[in-house]
C-alpha cells in the first residue's frame, strides 16, 4: 500500500532547506542540525518556544520600581556619547533620557554604531541593572531610530534553534519558507474549521513565526493558542489518517482464514493435563474468532508470569497447523525457545521444530528444509526464524513471545514472511507502542488475568540502600537457612559511577556467604558460563544468582522465591516487571525488595511505588506509556513520545477522537484519496511524514 505523491504545491515544502530562496549553503546546513531534519517542513514545524513581548514603553521614572533583570523597552533622546580610545575594548557609555529622568546605556561591539547620534531620537529593549542605585542598560538586545520604529521587534519569537545561527538567518529561512504555504489548499471539513474559528495551515504558521505586534495582549494570545490547536489537528488527523488507512485496508486485505477441525486440539488439551483457566478458554475463543475472519489477525496476548500465555499459543499455533498451515513462534533468547520447544515436546500432537543460531550446520539445513517444503509445521526459533534464507511452505501464524524484546523491524520481518499472514503477540507487559495500538482501537487484546491454582503470592517493598546493604544480607541470612533460592540483579557487568555492578555485588557476597553458595551470570561471559550457573542455580547448587537483565525472560526456577534489584530506580516499570516475574512461579510465597538510591527524586519514588501496589502487568505498561509514551506507530521507535512535531498529550487526547472520526469519513468516500480534498490529505501527510501505513500494524 502506497501513497500516491501530493499535488505539485506541496513538493516545494518537502525540498531542502538548501533550496529557500537567499539561504546560502551553510546557513542551510545549521538550519538541518539546530531543527534536526533536512526539508522546508522541518524547519516551519520547529515552532517558536516562547514569545517576548517589548510593545510597552516605560518611562525612565517608572523602570526605578521594577526588578534587576527584568526587560523594558524606552523611547528616549540620545543627549550625549563618551567614545572609548581607539583599538580599546571598553564600551560606548550613552547618556539617554525622557521627560522623566536620565539613563546610562553601554554598547560593546560595532551594532549600532551609525545610529549613535547625539540628538537621535531611538527606541531600545534591554535587561535592567542597577549600579549604585541607578538604571542602567548594558548591551541592549535590540536599538533603532524612532523613525524606524516599524523595524522594531515589538513581538520577538524565540526558536528552539542554535548551532550558531543568529536571529536573523533564522528569521530570513523562515520568511522565504512561510511564502511557500500560501496557496496550499483546505483538508479538513469546512464545517470544523467553522466551528473550531481555526485559521488556515499558513495563516497558523504566520501567527506563531511572525506574530502581529499592532494585536492587543488578549487577543494576541488567543491567536497563538488557535493557531497551534490547527497545527497540532493537522498532526493528528494526518497521524490518524496514517493509521486508519492501514486499518481500512487490512479489513479489506486477503488474509488466510484459520479454521481448525478441533481433532488436533483435543489431543493437545489432553496431553496438557489440566483445565485450562476461564481467562485462557476466552482467549482462544477470541483467537479462533479473529483467526477464521477474512482479513489478517493482529491480536495482542497480555498476561502475567504463570497466567499459562504459552498454552494459548500452541492451541492457536494447533488450530493454524489443522487447517493446512505452518506456525511459527519466536522468542528472544535460546533459554526461552529451548523452554518452549521442550515443553512442546511434552504436549504437541504435531512434532516441533527448533531453529535458534546454536543448532548445528547439519541440522540448521534439515530444519530450513523442512521449513520450506511444509513437512516442518509447529516451528519454534529464536531471531533466526526472520533471516532472508528461511522461508516458509505457508506461514498462516506468527507469533511473538515477549515482544518488548524484539525491535520494530524485526517484528515486521517476521509478519511479512507470507501474504495475510495472521500476527499474536505476548507479553506480561506490553510494549507502550503496542499499548497505543489498542488504545486507538487498531489492535484487539485477549487478557489472561487468573493465575493457576496453587500459585504462591509475591510481595513487593522498596528499601532505601543507604541504610545499607548488611540488613539486607542479615534477612538473606535467616532465608539461606529456609533452603530458598533468590536472585539479585544489577544494572551492570562492571563498577560504575552511576549504577550498581554485578562483578563487585558478587565478589561482596561470596566474601559474606561463600562460594558454593553465590554465583553469576550476565552477558559479556560466554554462553556456557552463563548456562553453567543457571544450571547450577536450577539444581540447587548454589542459593544467589548475582546477575543483570539476563535473567528478565525465560528463566523458570519455581524453586526461586526471593527478588532483589539494586539501583531500582534505573530500570524501566515494564522491565522491573518483567524481573520481579522470576519469582512466583512456584507454590512458594516470593518477594521482591527494590533497593533504590536516596537521591533519587519524589517523582521516581512514586514510579517504583506502583510496582508495589500492583501487579497487573497491563496496568503497569499503561503506566508505562503514560511515562515513555507509545513510540512512533507510523515508525520505528517502540517507546517513547510518538515524533509529533507539534502536538502535547494532554491535546493529542482531545484531538484523537476527532480525527478519529474525521479519518474514517474521509477514506469511506474517498478510500483512493483521489478527489481534491483527497489530494490536499495526501500533501498533508506528505508534510507530516505520515506515508507508510503498510508498516504500522506488522510492526505491533
Amino acid at each position: 500500500m502506497s501513497i500516491a505523491l501530493p499535488p505539485s504545491l506541496f513538493l516545494p515544502l518537502l525540498n531542502p532547506i538548501k533550496d529557500l530562496e537567499g539561504v546560502t549553503e551553510k546557513e542551510a546546513l545549521r538550519l538541518s542540525k539546530a531543527c534536526g531534519g533536512e526539508t522546508i517542513t522541518d524547519l516551519l514545524f520547529s515552532l517558536p518556544t516562547k514569545i517576548i513581548e517589548r510593545n510597552k514603553i516605560f518611562s525612565i521614572k517608572e523602570i526605578s520600581s521594577l526588578d534587576e533583570g527584568d526587560l523594558i523597552t524606552l523611547s528616549v533622546t540620545l543627549y550625549a556619547i563618551k567614545r572609548p580610545p581607539p583599538r580599546s575594548r571598553a564600551p560606548w557609555r550613552l547618556l539617554c533620557g525622557d521627560q522623566t529622568g536620565k539613563i546610562e546605556i553601554s554598547i560593546f561591539g560595532k551594532a549600532y554604531h551609525s545610529l549613535l547620534q547625539q540628538g537621535n531620537e531611538i527606541i531600545l529593549s534591554g535587561k535592567l541593572r542597577f549600579f549604585k542605585n541607578k538604571p542602567i542598560i548594558s548591551n541592549p538586545d535590540h536599538l533603532v531610530l524612532r523613525s524606524h520604529k516599524e523595524i522594531f521587534p515589538w513581538i520577538e519569537p524565540i526558536w528552539p534553534l542554535s548551532a550558531g545561527l543568529r536571529p536573523k538567518i533564522i528569521e530570513k529561512a523562515l520568511k522565504s519558507a512561510l511564502r511557500l504555504t500560501e496557496k496550499l489548499p483546505e483538508w479538513h471539513d469546512k464545517t470544523l474549521i467553522a466551528q473550531k474559528h481555526y485559521p488556515s495551515f499558513s495563516e497558523a504558521l504566520y501567527c506563531l513565526h511572525q506574530p502581529i505586534s499592532q494585536l492587543k495582549n488578549e487577543k494576541r494570545q488567543q491567536a497563538f493558542s488557535l493557531a497551534r490547536e490547527r497545527l497540532q489537528a493537522d498532526e493528528i488527523l494526518a497521524h490518524q489518517m496514517c493509521i486508519s488507512m492501514a486499518q481500512f485496508y487490512a479489513l479489506r486485505r486477503k488474509g488466510q482464514r484459520i479454521i481448525g477441525t478441533g481433532k488436533l486440539e483435543e489431543e493437545l488439551f489432553k496431553n496438557f493435563g489440566y483445565t485450562p483457566t476461564l481467562d485462557q478458554q476466552k482467549a482462544i475463543r477470541e483467537i479462533k474468532k479473529e483467526l477464521s475472519a477474512p482479513y489478517p489477525m493482529q491480536r495482542l496476548l497480555q498476561g502475567d508470569v504463570g497466567s499459562g500465555k504459552t498454552f494459548v499459543a500452541f492451541s492457536s499455533m494447533i488450530t493454524t497447523i489443522e487447517s493446512g498451515k505452518q506456525a511459527a513462534i519466536m522468542a528472544p533468547t535460546e533459554i526461552l525457545a529451548q523452554q518452549h520447544f521442550q515443553e512442546a515436546q511434552k504436549i504437541s500432537p504435531v512434532k516441533p521444530v527448533l531453529l535458534t543460531g546454536k543448532i548445528s550446520s547439519e541440522k540448521r539445513k534439515e530444519v530450513i528444509a523442512a521449513i520450506k517444503n511444509g513437512k516442518a509445521r509447529f516451528i519454534i526459533g529464536t531471531h533466526a526464524l526472520f533471516q532472508k534464507e528461511i522461508i516458509f511452505h505457508e506461514l498462516g501464524l506468527a507469533i511473538i513471545d515477549e515482544q518488548h524484546r524484539f525491535g520494530v523491524e524485526q517484528r515486521i520481518s517476521l509478519g511479512k514472511k507470507s501474504d495475510g499472514v495472521n500476527l499474536l503477540l505476548m507479553s506480561a507487559t506490553p510494549i507502550p507502542r503496542s499499548i497505543q495500538l489498542t488504545r486507538w482501537g487498531q489492535m484487539g487484546v485477549s487478557r489472561l488475568l487468573q493465575r493457576p491454582p496453587g500459585s504462591g503470592n509475591i510481595t513487593t517493598t522498596l528499601h532505601d540502600i543507604s541504610h545499607g546493604i548488611d540488613l539486607i544480607k542479615d534477612s538473606l541470612r535467616r532465608v539461606l537457612k529456609e533452603n530458598k533460592r533468590i536472585y539479585w540483579v544489577c544494572p551492570a557487568v562492571k563498577e560504575s559511577e552511576m549504577s550498581a555492578a554485578a562483578e563487585e555485588r558478587y565478589n561482596d557476597l561470596r566474601k559474606t556467604f561463600g562460594d558454593e553458595i553465590v554465583g553469576l551470570a550476565h552477558g559479556q561471559q560466554s554462553g556456557d558460563e552463563q548456562e553453567e550457573s543457571l544450571r547450577k542455580f536450577r539444581d540447587g547448587k548454589i542459593k544467589i544468582l548475582i546477575s543483570t537483565t539476563l535473567i528478565e525472560v525465560g528463566v523458570n526456577v519455581p524453586e526461586a522465591s526471593i527478588m532483589i534489584i539494586e539501583d531500582a530506580q534505573r530500570f524501566g516499570l515494564a522491565q522491573l516487571h518483567q524481573l520481579r516475574g522470576r519469582v512466583g512461579r512456584g507454590s512458594l510465597n516470593s518477594y521482591c525488595l527494590l533497593l533504590y538510591r536516596q537521591t533519587e527524586s519524589g517523582n521516581g519514588l512514586q514510579r517504583l511505588s506502583l510496582l508495589r501496589e500492583s501487579l497487573d502487568g497491563f496496568y503497569i505498561a499503561e503506566e508505562d506509556y503514560k511515562q515513555r509514551g507509545g513510540g512512533e506507530i507510523t515508525g520505528n521507535r517502540q517507546s517513547g513520545l510518538p515524533h509529533f512535531a507539534l502536538s502535547q498529550n494532554n491535546v493529542s487526547d482531545i484531538l484523537i477522537s476527532q480525527s478519529s472520526q474525521e479519518a474514517a469519513l474521509i477514506l469511506n468516500k474517498d478510500p483512493r484519496l483521489s478527489s481534491k480534498r483527497g489530494d490536499a490529505i495526501r500533501g498533508l501527510m506528505y508534510l507530516f511524514k505520515k506515508t507508510s501505513p503498510e508498516t504500522v500494524l506488522l510492526s505491533g
